[in-house]
């Protein structure tokens, strides 16, 4: 008898843009989601609150700060509304704000800045028992449409990624597509050498841990040589500018971005984690701030 094999986590990570704090989504097993908070400055790994639903993970987004986190997510059947666009305090789910959607076309937001979220709803109707505070201003996407885009071009453009080649894709629906020319993305490194590159080549809603198919690869602009990330299911260029990105392994890994070697250290193998309950703490439940957090 052939003994089933426990398939990895999946994972998928959002950076803040001005403090040292990253957010590690957590998927698996399935229909569970597990928020983590990662210190950039000392790659500290501090576990969260689990989700018994679904993420949409290319429609969150984290504040400026990291202090609060906007998501997408679906409980058909388990709950009062099927889909809802939330903000919490990360790393807990709890929401504070939240919009019901009860589908899931478009949906989610991203934070312009610490007091404003630009939210992918036709209107900007929260639920009466989560409304957000006078300060947080809130921007209904009027003209939202689709799945993960636009709102995931419009996240990488705001975090300084830019086209650099543009997708062609056959007429054909049958799936899995595979895109006849991909688009590329690119991220300048600071150092004036490096590049990393990001290419959406095809869509398989059969696919393990996302329909959506990337590849990444580390540029030497000098040279015009690829290093590909194998295995990577999402990279960028930390708060520090390293390299970090997640696997399908399961794993978190940083590398330092030299000219001569790329060797990646890993950080933290989230594969042993288990769905269970976190109770959110008296700080994570309100706007207020607290000493040290928010």
């Amino acid at each position: 008898m052939q003994i089933p094999t426990r398939l990895p986590c999946r994972l998928f990570s959002l950076l803040a843009r001005q403090a040292p704090v990253g957010l590690i989504l957590r998927r698996g097993p399935s229909a569970w989601v597990q928020l983590n908070l990662w210190h950039t400055d000392t790659d500290v790994i501090e576990s969260g609150q689990w989700l018994h639903g679904k993420l949409f993970v290319r429609r969150c987004d984290l504040s400026p700060d990291g202090s609060l986190f906007i998501y997408f997510a679906s409980k058909y059947g388990r709950s009062q509304f099927d889909t809802w666009t939330a903000i919490s305090k990360p790393p807990y789910f709890t929401a504070l704000a939240l919009w019901p959607k009860g589908d899931s076309w478009g949906g989610g937001g991203l934070f312009i800045d610490r007091k404003t979220v630009w939210l992918n709803h036709h209107t900007a109707n929260p639920h009466k028992d989560h409304v957000p505070p006078r300060w947080l201003k809130v921007l209904p996407n009027t003209e939202g449409y689709g799945e993960d885009y636009p709102i995931y071009s419009k996240h990488l453009l705001r975090d300084e990624w830019t086209v650099l080649q543009d997708g062609k894709w056959p007429r054909s629906t049958h799936m899995p597509v595979r895109a006849l020319q991909p688009t590329i993305f690119q991220k300048h490194h600071p150092d004036g050498e490096h590049m990393l590159l990001m290419k959406y080549t095809g869509y398989d809603p059969k696919r393990y841990g996302s329909p959506h198919e990337y590849e990444f690869f580390l540029q030497d602009t000098r040279y015009r040589t690829e290093t590909m990330l194998e295995g990577a299911t999402w990279a960028d260029l930390d708060q520090r500018h390293r390299l970090v990105f997640t696997k399908n392994d399961g794993c978190l890994y940083v590398a330092e971005v030299k000219r001569s070697e790329f060797n990646p250290d890993l950080i933290a193998d989230f594969n042993g984690h288990q769905p269970g309950e976190v109770l959110t703490p008296d700080w994570a439940k309100t706007w207020e701030k607290q000493a040290g957090k928010g």
